[in-house]
């Protein structure tokens, strides 16, 4: 009996040495953690990092699902983040469609000056046709004509427009050409670069065979010629081809490469107004993607 009375007051005496706190009215351990994590989160808030201030609410409840004040809070938070996005979202909307409006009128613009280049390059197309089917003009056809090609406008939307102008105007010189100097296209059905050149130093059929013939297609000059007709062919064909891929990969937001394929056609066709005008817009997009990547740690 006294051995047990001896060991209840071990117990007894251990109880009261092991919770002082309570005795000097200190709050529990969880009460402890519940503050701080309250008082986290609230500073959280306060910084307007709504984020982190959820975590820290939705935490507490976690531990606690009867804790009203975390729950009140976590709405809180929610509400004051949902309102932040769409202020966000509002800014964006009207930044957007103010560039959008920006864009329409200069996509407006735009369309007006190749309308204007285009009008132009077609009323010249009429009089060098005019010129190549007349025999007293047809030789200065030919300089009208590779200034037609120099000046033919390089657009992502008018390619067939003007290979079939092209086409038209080498129709009238073949059909000059038949008639007064059949020689040159002799077995052919088509005038090429090269006859077109040959124009230029060429008899007219009334002269002898032998003459003809020595004055036509043989001299560096003509071979010249020709290979700039055909370069400038060439050029125009690849401008419009490059083009409409650049405009293709710029949609697709693939900057750096339809800014190399717009220079390409600006170097070719100087003062190309669509090339220009994408050319600038590619550069700046690459620009802005390019600052919004994080660096590389070496």
């Amino acid at each position: 009996m006294c051995r047990n009375n001896m060991r209840l007051s071990k117990l007894t005496l251990a109880l009261l040495l092991g919770v002082p706190a309570l005795w000097a009215g200190s709050p529990p351990a969880d009460k402890l953690a519940r503050e701080t994590a309250l008082n986290s989160a609230n500073a959280m808030l306060k910084a307007e990092n709504y984020r982190g201030a959820m975590l820290g609410f939705m935490d507490m409840i976690i531990k606690d699902p009867s804790d009203d004040i975390a729950r009140a809070e976590l709405r809180r938070a929610a509400g004051l983040a949902a309102a932040r996005e769409r202020r966000k979202m509002d800014t964006e909307r009207a930044a957007l469609l103010a560039g959008a409006g920006e864009d329409r009128r200069q996509l407006t613009a735009l369309r007006a000056v190749k309308e204007r280049h285009m009008r132009a390059w077609k009323q010249m197309l009429s009089a060098v046709s005019s010129m190549a089917a007349n025999p007293d003009t047809v030789k200065e056809a030919v300089a009208a004509y590779e200034r037609l090609l120099d000046d033919a406008p390089v657009y992502s939307d008018n390619g067939a427009e003007v290979i079939e102008g092209i086409a038209r105007v080498k129709a009238a010189f073949y059909g000059t050409i038949r008639k007064e100097y059949p020689y040159l296209v002799e077995g052919r059905n088509y005038a090429d670069e090269r006859d077109l050149a040959s124009l230029l130093f060429a008899r007219a059929s009334s002269q002898d065979a032998a003459g003809r013939q020595s004055d036509t297609g043989s001299t560096q000059d003509v071979l010249d010629r020709a290979d700039h007709l055909r370069r400038l062919e060439r050029g125009i064909a690849l401008g419009q081809t490059n083009m409409t891929k650049a405009l293709d990969l710029y949609t697709k937001r693939r900057w750096t490469e339809a800014a190399a394929l717009l220079r390409d056609v600006e170097n070719f066709d100087k003062g190309n107004d669509e090339a220009i005008f994408y050319l600038e817009l590619a550069d700046e997009k690459a620009a802005a993607e390019t600052s919004r990547k994080p660096a590389v740690k070496r």
